[in-house]
């Protein structure tokens, strides 16, 4: 018995006071990992954000500067002497004749304000964005398509030019014998879509007429889709070209 005492005075452990700073400093440094990790996840998150607007606005600006190159290009016609009336169709009229009439005016902006009076796809127009309208023919000449508007030349440059709607082409100018040209009448319409979600977006862009036809029209071969997310949703836009 004299010796237990001794024994009991030989052990030691931690006291509650040391238990609490140690859980304390413990705690401490949790929080700070925590949020530094945070921090990286969050700067992580907007890099990558960043990057895929800047990826995004590259292919948006290397295809309006293509297009806005070919503007006022209409084959063997200049834009001066381009003609100014035809007999549209009435889904091309359904956004207003000037629309695809007006090809004097290659290139056209509103500034603000939605000038068309079809309405616009993709969730809607943005209110107070711009809209930027472009008009040109195609690149290469084609053949008749009823239902689209194109611009018929003669390649001497005697008799004036004409759009044509139905496909039918004058008996005195055929394309086989090289007198005449057919080029299709490119009209593109750039504004910014406001939608709720990608899926809105995607349904609103295929219920749309002009935009469905487009996706489905062989004529093209390359479409590029831009899409950009904000505090203000989705915006959503559509590029087709030959």
């Amino acid at each position: 018995m004299s010796g237990l005492p001794r024994i009991l005075h030989s052990l030691s452990g931690y006291t509650l006071v040391e238990l609490l700073v140690a859980l304390s400093v413990g705690s401490l440094a949790m929080t700070g990992m925590l949020q530094a990790y945070a921090v990286g996840r969050s700067g992580y998150e907007q890099v990558q954000h960043t990057a895929r607007l800047h990826e995004q606005a590259q292919y948006v600006f290397s295809a309006l500067e293509a297009d806005l190159q070919m503007a006022g290009y209409y084959g063997l016609v200049s834009a001066s002497d381009a003609p100014d009336t035809a007999a549209v169709s009435d889904r091309a009229a359904g956004c207003g004749l000037g629309l695809a009439q007006q090809l004097s005016q290659a290139v056209s902006l509103s500034d603000g304000a939605y000038p068309l009076r079809c309405p616009a796809a993709g969730g809607g127009w943005l209110p107070g964005s711009d809209v930027l309208t472009v008009r040109r023919a195609s690149a290469s000449p084609g053949r008749a398509d009823p239902g689209r508007l194109q611009l018929l030349t003669q390649v001497s440059g005697d008799g004036p030019s004409q759009l044509i709607a139905n496909g039918l082409i004058p008996a005195d100018c055929q394309l086989t014998n090289g007198r005449c040209e057919l080029r299709d009448l490119l009209v593109h319409v750039y504004y910014v879509a406001r939608a709720a979600d990608a899926t809105l977006a995607h349904e609103a862009l295929w219920e749309s007429p002009s935009h469905r036809g487009n996706m489905l029209s062989p004529r093209f071969g390359r479409v590029g889709v831009g899409v950009v997310r904000n505090a203000d949703g989705v915006w959503v836009t559509e590029l087709f070209t030959d």
